[in-house]
């Protein structure tokens, strides 16, 4: 009797249409796993993440008993979608450090030498303009480089790169130990495409879309807060069916745990309000 139920339910939803639900309390947890598929539909996939051309906000840390830089507090200031290196600021006892970008990686510049923060993947790297060095200075850099938010994102994900590591250097991974980091984003409106889900966001001058990403110790896991997400014409695609929303919005956090090489996620909904919401099966070609 219960499948014979779950079967006359399935073959209503097609037709189904919601004008308005609310949601809340809504908690989903688990492991991140990557099967050598998943990581290449994840190559494969068409990655446009508009949003991020027009995001602002900083990033901070604090790095405690940093090797490189003593104790240390790191500012990346963003504009308009972009991190120019020139207004980075890495201050600690002594004469600051500083950061920028070479066809190499990201590198912060200290007393005793250049250490590579992150090593790009490839070079030309999407998004990246190298550091410039003056003609008449030698080996002194004049311009530290710039990196924009959205086609390097694109490209990092469009490498569907499995390892939450990869790509940073073994000293870099020892400080994400003592490393503590906080800050805000505040996303452009626009659309974006993921696997398995498109949408507009929409509200930025309302204050909507804000991300807050906070963490003790990096190498534990990094939360990210969005206190009030607005979100209008999502379609998600999963497993040959397809939800439509016309409209999405409310709160949530959505915090991943590093264990080791896994890497496990939380997702705490605490109130979402749908408008217009079908679904449809999808059929074959």
């Amino acid at each position: 009797m219960t499948d014979l139920l779950a079967s006359t339910l399935l073959a209503a939803l097609p037709g189904l249409k919601v004008e308005r639900a609310e949601l809340a309390g809504i908690r989903l947890a688990g492991p991140l796993q990557l099967t050598p598929q998943a990581v290449g539909e994840l190559q494969a996939a068409a990655w446009s993440l508009a949003p991020l051309a027009e995001a602002n906000g900083e990033i901070r840390a604090r790095i405690t008993d940093a090797q490189l830089f003593f104790d240390a507090d790191v500012n990346v200031p963003i504009r308009q979608g972009r991190i120019d290196f020139d207004d980075a600021s890495v201050a600690h006892v002594g004469p600051d450090s500083r950061m920028g970008a070479a066809p190499e990686g990201v590198y912060v510049d200290a007393a005793n030498g250049r250490s590579y923060l992150y090593r790009f993947p490839q070079t030309p790297m999407p998004g990246v303009e190298y550091e410039k060095r003056a003609a008449l200075l030698g080996p002194w850099v004049s311009d530290r480089g710039k990196l924009d938010l959205q086609p390097f994102a694109e490209a990092l994900l469009h490498q569907g790169r499995s390892s939450p590591g990869l790509g940073f250097s073994e000293q870099t991974l020892r400080l994400l130990a003592r490393t503590a980091l906080q800050g805000e984003l505040r996303l452009g409106d626009g659309p974006f495409a993921v696997p398995g889900l498109q949408g507009e966001l929409f509200g930025r001058a309302e204050g909507n879309n804000t991300i807050r990403p906070y963490s003790a110790a990096v190498d534990r896991g990094v939360a990210f807060e969005l206190p009030a997400f607005a979100l209008r014409k999502a379609v998600v695609t999963a497993e040959g069916t397809q939800l439509a929303c016309d409209e999405i919005t409310g709160a949530l956090s959505l915090q991943f745990v590093l264990e080791g090489p896994r890497i496990g996620y939380v997702l705490e909904i605490a109130s979402v309000k749908l408008k217009g919401l079908s679904y449809a099966a999808l059929t074959a070609a």
